[in-house]
């Protein structure tokens, strides 16, 4: 990426649409009495959506258009990755075993990263 390019779109319609949508099919699943499986489903959505966010930091600071800006690896970024790996693999382990039975839509939470950035792609931001 050149300075020439402009800057990194903005990371908040993105985790606007995943918050969205996660809320939506937790309130679904809430609304025809599916607690256990809504409460997967949201615990899915919170570590896809910790993902993305650290990885679009990520991708900012080794794509940083300012050549006065600090790009590069150093040790806050992978403090940041072990951390988010943590969190992920806590979350995901405890959802696993709090609810076995709710496993797909453990996994369907942990999609809606996907699918919002599907959505901001067909939708052209």
């Amino acid at each position: 990426m050149t300075p020439a390019d402009g800057p990194l779109p903005d990371r908040g319609p993105f985790v606007r649409k995943a918050a969205l949508l996660g809320l939506l099919l937790a309130s679904a699943l809430g609304v025809t009495g599916r607690f256990r499986a809504a409460i997967a489903l949201t615990l899915g959505a919170s570590v896809a959506i910790v993902g993305a966010l650290w990885l679009t930091g990520v991708v900012r600071r080794f794509g940083a258009p300012d050549m006065s800006a600090a790009g590069g690896f150093n040790w806050k970024i992978a403090a940041t990755g072990l951390l988010r790996y943590g969190f992920a693999g806590l979350v995901l382990y405890g959802a696993v075993r709090a609810f076995p039975e709710e496993i797909p839509w453990l996994l369907a939470g942990t999609s809606v990263a996907v699918v919002a950035a599907a959505w901001q792609g067909l939708a052209g931001r």
